[in-house]
């Protein structure tokens, strides 16, 4: 099964593992805090790995140029309602990170690949290939915020969970 059929299965449900703060995207706003600081406060953003739009919509309140897209039909479906239901409007597509100069002509201020999505990626091709779509969508000094969980130190501290 693939990572966005496994996606799929459960993106009805996906919003039942995190609290209301971090569906807010508050969160994730303020984790990332430093990187917004530093953007200009009309800077196009694209959030590729998107999910159910947490981040996406808490930045297009925010009043910023956000679109957002993520490999899992189903999740896109559920960020579109989300968006919806938000009173939020903003592009979504569904694709992969290879294929986002496909989808998106624009070139980006900012891209940001939360939640240890990165980590989906099958071998070291298919990363080179993910990390040169991502580039080729993000404008000459732009910056790319990429989130990874150091799974080494999870294990070697057998944490069985870690809500951020």
């Amino acid at each position: 099964m693939t990572t966005a059929r496994q996606y799929d299965t459960f993106s009805t449900d996906y919003r039942w593992l995190y609290t209301d703060h971090t569906l807010s995207g508050k969160m994730a706003l303020d984790i990332n805090g430093d990187v917004l600081a530093l953007a200009d406060p009309k800077a196009s953003i694209l959030d590729c790995s998107c999910g159910i739009g947490t981040l996406a919509i808490a930045l297009a309140k925010l009043e910023y140029e956000v679109n957002g897209s993520d490999g899992s039909p189903g999740m896109v479906d559920q960020a579109i309602l989300a968006a919806r239901q938000a009173e939020i409007s903003f592009p979504l597509k569904c694709c992969v990170w290879a294929n986002l100069s496909d989808h998106f002509a624009k070139h980006f201020d900012l891209i940001f690949c939360l939640g240890n999505s990165i980590g989906h990626v099958r071998n070291k091709e298919e990363m080179v290939q993910s990390l040169r779509g991502m580039r080729h969508v993000l404008r000459d000094h732009g910056k790319l915020v990429i989130e990874s969980i150091n799974w080494e130190q999870i294990r070697k501290e057998k944490t069985r969970f870690t809500h951020f």
